[in-house]
């Protein structure tokens, strides 16, 4: 499984929307949506997603 996916598996799974994650997070709802879509995401980004989808 993608990183992309495993982002998108974790936010649908919390009924959690781009731009709640994106608010969460500070990455643009523009690049999670390109994580989503198959674009390689930095260390950093995936950082900050992760604990913007863990403390929910």
């Amino acid at each position: 499984m993608k990183a992309g996916e495993l982002v998108k598996q974790y936010r649908n799974a919390q009924d959690m929307s781009q731009t709640t994650l994106s608010d969460w997070s500070g990455v643009s709802q523009t690049t999670i949506s390109a994580i989503e879509h198959g674009a390689d995401p930095t260390w950093g980004n995936m950082r900050k997603l992760a604990i913007a989808l863990y403390r929910k």
